[in-house]
């Protein structure tokens, strides 16, 4: 088994020591927070050859199953810690009364067991107000939370449409580029974590966040067009600047059934019960091997430079190889030159993680593999 919070955090050691390129510029109107987030964060993901099983669990070391949220262990405070986390909210509140202290959760472990194919996550239930608290350093100074290696968890679920092209969408948080996405979360009553008949929490959160973002017509059950099913093609880590709690995102990406100029007439004109959270703008990003060039250009080595970085690189070079299984592409750089973010695929770990680190892709390789 591979503990990937381990390898993330050896593969972040490496990445820091890439030069910032400064060639590459960012559009006028691109807000100071979003260059501030892409020069703070850095990011790894690991890829995999085939969709991997995701299942939540209440200890690492037993891997025992948390099949509900209600069955996930709480994180230890003391009293003089808890009344801290309420004296903020508090102040929060009275700020902003729409605040929910709503029930979430973080991960504090991420196991890959090879052999099965299996992603387990340990996960401990705790209030948003705790989050809020521990990312603000509203706890006592002293406090042991402060220690403690912890994760938001989410997914990224970017389309393919037929023409072999995807779509990034700017957010209006910020002006980042990305995908629909969001938190991992249960919708249903029982607020079940796993699943035992194929899917499982991620895939489903990817479908619910693609209907809510673009695909679904608000107030209805109809759908722009359809899309196939979802499948995880990769897993990211990253960490904005001193924010004490990271975020482990996976990329499920799905097939559009429609051109990428109707992807783009969606956008335009979104019905979605989220549409909110997207601006108008967004940016074609082409997938096949013919048009490798210019993929690289927008994402990589064009004069322009799109906000977002560590949330878009990942998910092109996810789909990528997911567009190329038939055909021979020269391979994207893993180790992304001038950026925060580097992608390895986790077959290279299942010997020795501690060598294999510093491992480089031959300057030929070619995508011959099933992704």
């Amino acid at each position: 088994m591979l503990d990937l919070i381990s390898l993330w955090n050896k593969t972040t050691i490496i990445q820091n020591a890439n030069e910032v390129n400064t060639s590459r510029q960012y559009a006028d109107e691109v807000k100071q927070a979003a260059i501030n987030f892409d020069r703070n964060t850095t990011q790894s993901s690991f890829e995999f050859q085939d969709s991997p099983n995701v299942i939540f669990v209440k200890n690492i070391a037993s891997l025992e199953p948390a099949d509900f949220y209600d069955q996930l262990a709480e994180i230890t405070m003391t009293k003089e810690e808890n009344d801290a986390r309420l004296k903020f909210f508090s102040e929060q509140m009275a700020k902003n009364p729409k605040l929910f202290d709503g029930k979430q959760m973080v991960i504090t472990g991420v196991i890959y067991d090879d052999s099965t194919n299996t992603i387990y996550m340990e996960a401990k239930k705790v209030p948003y107000s705790f989050i809020a608290t521990l990312r603000n350093k509203k706890f006592p100074e002293n406090s042991h939370l402060y220690q403690l290696l912890m994760f938001t968890t989410g997914v990224l679920a970017p389309l393919i449409a037929r023409n072999g092209t995807s779509i990034l969408l700017q957010r209006v948080d910020l002006g980042l580029y990305s995908v629909p996405g969001g938190f991992l979360e249960a919708h249903d009553k029982e607020k079940r974590l796993n699943f035992y008949d194929g899917r499982n929490l991620v895939t489903e959160t990817a479908i619910t966040e693609l209907k809510e973002e673009i695909v679904g017509i608000k107030g209805t059950d109809e759908l722009r067009f359809d899309f196939s099913k979802t499948q995880i093609s990769s897993i990211s880590f990253r960490k904005t600047g001193a924010n004490l709690i990271g975020t482990v995102e996976f990329v499920a990406p799905s097939y559009a059934n429609c051109h990428s100029s109707y992807l783009q007439e969606v956008i335009r004109n979104n019905l979605a019960k989220d549409a909110h959270e997207h601006t108008s703008e967004h940016q074609l990003i082409p997938l096949k091997s013919k048009n490798r060039d210019k993929l690289l250009e927008i994402i990589l080595t064009g004069t322009l430079r799109l906000p977002g970085a560590s949330l878009y690189l990942p998910v092109a070079l996810s789909l990528t190889r997911l567009e190329n299984q038939a055909s021979c592409m020269m391979a994207l750089p893993r180790a992304i030159p001038n950026s925060s973010s580097i992608a390895w695929p986790l077959s290279i770990f299942k010997a020795n993680p501690e060598k294999l680190l510093s491992y480089k892709e031959p300057e030929n390789e070619i995508y011959r593999d099933r992704f």
